[in-house]
């Protein structure tokens, strides 16, 4: 008899199935039930072992004895008959059966728990598709991806395996700490968090998402909380081919949290062969409640819903009273502060509180970018028009941490104003490489690009970037703005329509669609966009109410919101002021005023101030002084020009130079230049409150100029009104 017979006869193959089956079958249960006590990993490790160990003597076992109905008996002792030993083997393939019945139904049961693969969002489904239609001058630039040389990686959301899903802020947190902390190595090229976070509850192909994100390594994993203990799994892989360059897995309380952090990015680190300048950076160590607070308050701001941000200032605000050397936290408090301003809460409000948070987190941690980064928007929100200071604090958050998309986004905005639009466009370039799938990348581009006055490559731009995310405000918003900088005041009222649909509550819509209508002079449509501001926020109208008052030719409402402006609010109070001094006949008060303010109460903006004194000098009789302001302001007016002479918005500004001198023919000259490039925006203008046109505003040249846009007006609001 052969050996193969032999082994068959005594149930050795029979056996080998089913000690295999049942110990598959086993190591599944137990790998279940240790992820839900936080066994230690080697402990799944040690029983696998045990069991290959113990196979040899399973399988020497059945050749020796075998299972009968009366007891296991040595082989020697059995009855070998025909049917005895079929008999046996019949019992032996009903077991196998049995367990593997077992091991479908539970694989089964865990498919069915584990949920159906999350469905993809549209923008998702389409995000893969969008070009990148960005300027030629820019396409070929040197930008961080191609500095870092392949060292590129995007930290996915770990996802939360913890049996409460109220721990996802916990998971999500700490990713976006973890990503934080590898941002801050200048030799890392970082994918931005709102596109890494895109892919999170997708079962995406980690060589599509390295292909969407332009990253050469993925770092993924889970995170499992239970009371005090936690499981945190890492495993980074390489996107060119799936493989693992490193995995880990870390048993721990929550106060070793940050040490995890830490060894993450060190372990990162020497996975990729990086060669640092600096050592690699090391997380801020807390009280684990201080941090479960700042990990709530980050997945909050990232919501930016209006009750989220109020709700993320009041955990930031208890985080950094009971950890006050926190640097991050009061570097998110500062960046929740601004984002509180969109909501419709005054500036001189949340700036100052935004600007001291940045400032305690630079004290905190000078190596911080955030820092400088959240203090050079406070600056930049203070007064975008003399944006140095904001464009310094900008750089040097960049020298610290060249992988911030955010940073980046705000200094090609800051480099734009300054008129450097070609580095503000290699700006917007990088950060739309390092964060590719945030629709904010693509609005700031946009941004840059109307500010130059190349609007038909930005509508282009918006266009693709809406098919990926139609429902995206910021991406809308800037669409209308360039829709109204062209004067197509048609698409971009549909598109405010639009937007007061889905965002009904939207304080800078309803203040765009003022605007318009005020352009138009539209006195009924400018009065609904008016009470829907003020339903939101009067005090933030003020200004507005006062010049749809002018509008309506009620010079005493037009004087009563200067005063309740001036009153209620600090900055632009002294513009305020003088106009309501000039509307009452006061030139040598409005003169003094504007001769003893500082120039920040101006916006920065030196030539407006030296044309507002010339203008007043002129009214007041003061002719010394009016000579003076000319000149400077001639000075002032060339050194913008440098800049923007070939803008429309240059004509506007000859124009205004030209009327401070009295040259009414030269002043309509180049305003009918202006009109003719595209520009649109002379409300201010008509309605008399820019009283920087007074010394020819009776003039037969001005009049006939300002009759030809109330006509062009009026044409265009029938047909608007007409659809």
């Amino acid at each position: 008899m052969s050996l193969f017979t032999e082994l068959k006869r005594r149930n050795v193959f029979r056996v080998a199935i089913f000690y295999g089956i049942s110990a598959w079958l086993l190591l599944q249960i137990a790998d279940l039930i240790f992820e839900v006590l936080l066994v230690p990993d080697w402990t799944l490790r040690f029983i696998f072992g045990l069991l290959i160990a113990a196979f040899p003597f399973v399988l020497a076992f059945s050749w020796a004895f075998e299972i009968t109905p009366e007891g296991i008996k040595r082989e020697v002792e059995v009855d070998h008959s025909a049917a005895s030993q079929g008999a046996i083997q019949r019992k032996l393939d009903r077991l196998i059966i049995i367990l593997l019945i077992a091991v479908l139904g539970f694989i089964g049961i865990n498919q069915f728990l584990g949920g159906p693969a999350p469905e993809t969002s549209e923008a998702d489904s389409t995000v893969a598709a969008i070009s990148k239609p960005v300027p030629a001058e820019v396409q070929s630039a040197d930008v961080a991806k191609a500095a870092a040389e392949g060292q590129s990686i995007a930290v996915l959301p770990f996802v939360n395996m913890s049996q409460d899903q109220n721990n996802e802020y916990f998971s999500d947190g700490l990713s976006e700490t973890l990503l934080h902390l590898l941002a801050r190595i200048p030799e890392l090229q970082v994918a931005a968090r709102t596109s890494s976070f895109k892919f999170k509850g997708l079962n995406e192909d980690i060589r599509v998402i390295g292909e969407q994100l332009s990253v050469a390594h993925v770092l993924e994993g889970s995170v499992q909380r239970v009371g005090n203990r936690v499981r945190i799994t890492a495993q980074l892989i390489k996107v060119e081919d799936g493989y693992h360059l490193w995995s880990q897995t870390y048993d721990r309380t929550l106060d070793d949290v940050f040490a995890v952090q830490d060894e993450i990015a060190n372990s990162v680190v020497g996975a990729l062969k990086l060669t640092l300048l600096d050592d690699t950076p090391t997380s801020a160590v807390v009280a684990t409640d201080v941090f479960d607070d700042f990990l709530r308050a980050q997945t909050l701001i990232a919501r930016r819903g209006t009750q989220d941000v109020k709700r993320a200032i009041e955990l930031l605000q208890s985080v950094v009273e009971r950890e006050p050397g926190f640097a991050l936290a009061h570097a998110r408090l500062a960046r929740a502060w601004l984002l509180e301003s969109r909501s419709g809460a005054l500036l001189e409000q949340t700036v100052p509180n935004a600007e001291a948070a940045a400032r305690r987190a630079i004290e905190a941690d000078p190596k911080l970018a955030d820092g400088y980064t959240a203090l050079g928007m406070s600056e930049f929100y203070r007064n975008r028009s003399r944006n140095e200071a904001a464009l310094e604090l900008f750089q040097k958050a960049l020298d610290l941490n060249p992988n911030d998309a955010d940073t980046l986004m705000v200094y090609a905005q800051g480099l734009s104003i300054s008129g450097e639009l070609g580095p503000a466009m290699i700006a917007a370039r990088e950060a739309m490489d390092l964060d590719p799938l945030n629709p904010e990348a693509f609005r700031i581009m946009a941004w840059v690009l109307e500010d130059g006055e190349r609007y038909p490559e930005a509508i282009e731009l918006l266009t693709r970037a809406l098919e990926s995310w139609p429902r995206d405000f910021g991406l809308m918003n800037s669409l209308k703005s360039v829709h109204f900088s062209l004067g197509n005041y048609g698409e971009a009222l549909n598109i405010s329509r639009t937007i007061a649909e889905l965002d009904p509550d939207s304080f800078s819509n309803w203040q765009s669609q003022f605007e318009a209508y005020m352009d138009l002079g539209a006195v009924p449509e400018a009065g609904e966009a008016l009470d829907r501001m003020q339903q939101l926020a009067p005090e933030r109208a003020y200004d507005e109410a006062a010049e749809f008052e002018l509008l309506k030719g009620n010079v005493e409402g037009y004087r009563g919101y200067l005063r309740r402006y001036a009153e209620a609010r600090t900055w632009a109070r002294t513009y305020r002021s003088i106009q309501l001094a000039v509307s009452e006949g006061r030139y040598d008060d409005a003169l003094d005023e504007a001769m003893n303010s500082d120039s920040d109460d101006w916006g920065g903006y030196g030539f407006r101030r030296q044309l507002t004194i010339a203008v007043l000098a002129g009214l007041a009789g003061q002719t010394t002084i009016r000579e003076q302001a000319l000149t400077s302001a001639e000075s002032l007016l060339e050194e913008i020009l440098q800049l923007r002479r070939e803008s429309r918005i240059a004509s506007v500004l000859e124009a205004r130079m030209a009327a401070a001198q009295g040259d009414a023919g030269l002043a309509t000259e180049h305003l009918r230049l202006a009109l003719a490039a595209g520009h649109r925006d002379f409300s201010e203008m008509m309605t008399g409150s820019d009283f920087t046109w007074l010394p020819i505003r009776q003039t037969p040249e001005f009049l006939a100029f300002v009759e030809e846009i109330q006509q062009r007006n009026e044409a265009t609001l029938g047909e608007i009104r007409a659809r």
